[in-house]
């Protein structure tokens, strides 16, 4: 990251925060899709496989806001915070509320775009349920430079299933889920 940082230089115009599914936008088997739309812009994907909130947060108070100014963040976060049989989803919502208040704190010419958090498994599922009451949460904090963008049923067929075309895991894109 630090090195993707340091050839775009003082100017960054795309700056994606997240998880594996932030990170693999930009991995094997999606660099075409990457570069289809990013490839133009300077971006610069800071997603980290397993990383819950607090991680993010933690990486953004300890220098991935140093040295450098983003047009536009792009922040998709919150899906490892929901593994656990008592996830609270007012917890996690917090955890973005942090991460977008620091951003805005660090980086105040930047908007912010907030992505929702996607479904996962093949049919409806209480992680779904837990997603959705997280993203009804985080959908209250757009407003100012944050846009909220629910784009969580762009990934359902209309019987609510997930195809593997879309997600072969149910969790992760494929290159068809990020076009």
């Amino acid at each position: 990251i630090n090195d993707d940082l340091n050839k775009l230089g003082e100017k960054v115009d795309l700056a994606f925060i997240g998880d594996s599914i932030t990170r693999r936008w930009r991995g094997e088997g999606n660099k075409e899709v990457w570069n289809k739309y990013w490839g133009s812009y300077k971006a610069v994907n800071m997603g980290i496989g397993g990383d819950a909130t607090q991680n993010v947060l933690w990486r953004l108070q300890n220098g991935q806001l140093d040295g450098y100014q983003a047009r536009v963040f792009v922040v998709m976060i919150g899906t490892n915070n929901c593994w656990g049989k008592k996830t609270e989803p007012a917890d996690v919502a917090a955890g973005v509320k942090a991460i977008l208040d620091l951003i805005q704190a660090k980086q105040p010419q930047a908007k912010i775009l907030l992505l929702s958090i996607l479904p996962v498994g093949e049919k409806p599922n209480p992680g779904r349920e837990t997603r959705t009451a997280i993203n009804t949460l985080i959908s209250k904090f757009q407003g100012g430079p944050i846009e909220y963008l629910d784009i969580s049923a762009k990934f359902l067929e209309p019987d609510n299933t997930i195809s593997k075309d879309v997600m072969p895991d149910h969790l992760h894109l494929a290159p068809k889920g990020y076009e």
